[in-house]
């Protein structure tokens, strides 16, 4: 995605993709202040995909933010659980699929 800047993230996040997806986070984060993952159309997110999640929102630089656009309810539901609100380079963004 160009603006916002960010990934689109479709499909299933799983055991084949956990390198791409970390790969793409990587760059997509190099240098940024704000980077947007669009989650409409995520279908599934194992456990290793949240992981690597996480493990970018801790690696991003002070200051950096990784904003969860369209998240799905399902995964919402898990992030709750899982305290995604402690990740400071974590945040919620908008929903426009209303």
């Amino acid at each position: 995605m160009f603006a916002p800047h960010g990934l689109r993230i479709e499909g299933e996040a799983d055991v084949v993709r956990h390198d791409v997806l970390a790969a793409h986070l990587r760059a997509a984060c190099a240098g940024r202040a704000e980077v947007h993952l669009d989650l409409a159309d995520l279908a599934f997110m194992d456990f290793k995909a949240l992981n690597v999640l996480g493990d970018q929102a801790r690696a991003v630089s002070p200051g950096t933010t990784i904003v969860l656009d369209n998240l799905p309810r399902h995964l919402e539901l898990v992030l709750d659980e899982l305290g995604w609100h402690r990740f400071p380079g974590l945040t919620r963004g908008h929903d426009s699929r209303s």
